[in-house]
């Protein structure tokens, strides 16, 4: 068998590729965010985030607190204290919040 001198090329080329080039992933690992509820806050209070990851708020605070949309979108229902709810995040966007027993508590996180 005559190997013609255009695919001894080829050969040569695909080899120098599988040896000198490392495979990258193509998606990213997903990654767990933490907002901490303390002091009658959501820290932090902006969180940028990448659509698969994941966002837990753990309360740390001495009484209840609730992690609701705006745009009720979603709610967290009752966080007691030293408990946490998370969600995954899929919908690219901005999503503002607040706890409803305390109004004034106020934060977001933006989904690229």
């Amino acid at each position: 068998m005559i190997i013609g001198l255009r695919n001894l090329l080829w050969i040569f080329f695909g080899v120098g590729l599988a040896i000198f080039c490392k495979p990258t992933s193509v998606f990213a690992a997903a990654v767990t965010h933490t907002i901490s509820i303390e002091n009658m806050m959501f820290n932090p209070v902006e969180l940028t985030v990448t659509a698969g990851d994941t966002i837990i708020w753990v309360n740390k605070d001495l009484v209840p607190h609730t992690v609701t949309s705006e745009k009720k979108i979603f709610d967290s229902k009752i966080i007691s204290p030293e408990k946490s709810w998370k969600i995954h995040t899929h919908k690219k966007g901005f999503f503002s919040y607040k706890c409803l027993f305390h109004p004034e508590m106020k934060a977001s996180f933006t989904v690229k």
